[in-house]
């Protein structure tokens, strides 16, 4: 792995690779800590160590979409990916943090966490039916004239 990662940083100067390593089962991959445990893997939210707890301050003179954007954002993320109980707890936890150091009023909080949640749903119900889903035709003596012959 190191030959290959010397090779690719002389093509050129300006491109660098920085390959991130597993450690402890573990590794970063994009917003997500992927580890392995003895025969499955579990999906996490990752923060670099470096993340700041800033957004848009709710008492600032911007519109209420761009102020609910990234709280949108970490509450679907929450919400999409199969996390455990105790992990989507404890990310719920941060988020209120966040929220209230920018001074975001708990109720839009709550408000948009049950929406979003309810979008969630929606979307893998959704899913199910299209997947159970199929098209039933009644059985006629004759092929319809409307129907394509495959």
């Amino acid at each position: 792995m190191h030959t290959i990662n010397t090779y690719i940083n002389k093509i050129h100067n300006n491109i660098k690779l920085n390959p991130i390593y597993e450690e402890h089962n573990s590794i970063a991959f994009l917003d997500l800590k992927i580890t392995c445990r003895h025969t499955r893997l579990e999906v996490d939210i990752y923060r670099k160590p470096t993340t700041t707890d800033t957004t848009i301050n709710f008492l600032s003179n911007h519109p209420i979409e761009q102020k609910m954007a990234a709280f949108r954002f970490h509450i679907t993320i929450m919400h999409s990916l199969p996390l455990n109980p105790d992990k989507k707890q404890i990310k719920w936890k941060i988020i209120q943090s966040i929220a209230k150091n920018n001074n975001f009023p708990q109720y839009l909080l709550l408000k948009l966490n049950r929406q979003i949640l309810h979008e969630v749903n929606n979307k893998k119900t959704s899913k199910n039916d299209k997947k159970k889903s199929g098209l039933n035709l009644p059985s006629t003596a004759q092929r319809s004239e409307k129907l394509p012959i495959c």
